[in-house]
């Protein structure tokens, strides 16, 4: 949820054109928990050995991009 809700803020200052002093907090935040997020998945563990986290971290990783884009292209 956090996430988002930085993003959306980011890629609305950015859409706005002001100067990037006053969201590159914001911007370094939102990669940061996209980060954090991707690591939470990766590392979670598995019951088994043939259960892989990759898929998910894949998914999650491509689903967040696209979701960027859109909010960016808006």
């Amino acid at each position: 949820m956090e996430l988002f809700s930085r993003a959306i803020s980011t890629v609305y200052n950015v859409r706005n054109a002001y100067a990037f002093s006053t969201y590159g907090e914001n911007a370094f935040l939102t990669l940061q928990n996209a980060i954090i997020t991707l690591q939470i998945l990766h590392y979670h563990p598995t019951l088994t050995a043939r259960d892989s986290n990759r898929p998910k971290v894949l998914g999650a990783g491509v689903s967040m991009l696209i979701s960027f884009l859109i909010l960016y292209r808006g």
